[in-house]
């Protein structure tokens, strides 16, 4: 592997951490190291029912199990912030809605 092009993935929780082969020990014991695909940057994540992708112009987020479209997230110019916009016809839970809120806190910086 290339330095720089080294990320260890929580299989637990998918937090994915950006490293050089010189890292040391990872924090969490469930961590595993894999090579970051070409092209694609992830910031994070996956949560129990969706995860989110990275594309061009924001995020796109997915279904775990059929992998389908749910929405995207992008910066909204007027208000300065991430927004989430559904897919017409999806529907969401607490959980759900409790997972995109914490991927978007993530994206501010907290």
């Amino acid at each position: 592997m290339k330095k720089g092009n080294v990320i260890m993935a929580c299989d637990g929780c998918g937090l994915v951490l950006t490293g050089c082969e010189g890292m040391k020990e990872p924090p969490c014991d469930k961590l595993r190291v894999k090579e970051k695909p070409k092209g694609e940057y992830i910031m994070k994540t996956k949560y129990k029912h969706i995860h989110f992708t990275k594309i061009l112009t924001g995020w796109v987020c997915h279904n775990n199990k059929t992998d389908d479209n749910l929405g995207r997230i992008t910066f909204y110019r007027p208000w300065n912030r991430f927004v989430f916009e559904g897919i017409t016809g999806c529907v969401f839970d607490e959980k759900c809605l409790a997972d995109i809120i914490d991927f978007l806190q993530a994206l501010k910086g907290g």
